[in-house]
């Protein structure tokens, strides 16, 4: 397979360790894993004390692994904060997602993605259950989302088989 983009969730704990920065490298050399594949998923609530967290997510970006901030507009992001941080994602709530339909397609749900997309970031949308709420968030320019709509969670092996069933239809369908 080509390769794909991993992302990780880091808790407030891991990220307040001295040595995060230290153990993150030791896991790409360990791994052998090209950090261009690798996305670490950060909570708004971590980037409160935003000349510490500066520092960090730039030693972070610097090994050349991409950093998202994980569930936005749930926690306490000031908009100035997030203009400064070195990240390359928002992805959205899930609970935001849950409130879109045709009769309501959410202003705030528009408003975070021309945010993101305006600070030249990906945006990604969390908990997409339906193909109507895949349709809004697409028609508002939200590319990427994950949720039951496209797959429940899996375990190695059906993931395998997942991707070797999407590559085979690709191939078929060109």
């Amino acid at each position: 397979f080509k390769p794909l983009l991993v992302s990780v969730n880091v808790s407030a704990l891991q990220f307040q360790n001295p040595n995060f920065c230290n153990m993150v490298g030791e896991v790409i050399t360990k791994t052998k894993l090209d950090p261009e594949w690798l996305e670490l998923e950060i909570t708004e609530s971590i980037v409160q004390n935003i000349k510490e967290s500066f520092n960090i997510l730039q030693k972070i970006k610097s090994m050349g692994i991409k950093i998202s901030i994980d569930d936005f507009g749930t926690g306490y992001s000031s908009l100035n904060v997030l203009e400064q941080l070195p990240i390359d994602t928002l992805k959205i709530d899930k609970s935001f997602i849950d409130r879109i339909s045709y009769s309501n397609p959410s202003p705030m749900v528009k408003a975070i993605i021309e945010l993101a997309l305006n600070l030249q970031l990906n945006v990604v949308a969390e908990g997409i259950e339906t193909v109507e709420q895949r349709e809004i968030l697409h028609t508002n320019g939200c590319m990427i989302g994950q949720g039951y709509l496209f797959s429940r969670p899996v375990d190695y092996q059906a993931f395998i088989e997942f991707l070797t069933s999407f590559v085979q239809s690709n191939v078929t369908s060109s």
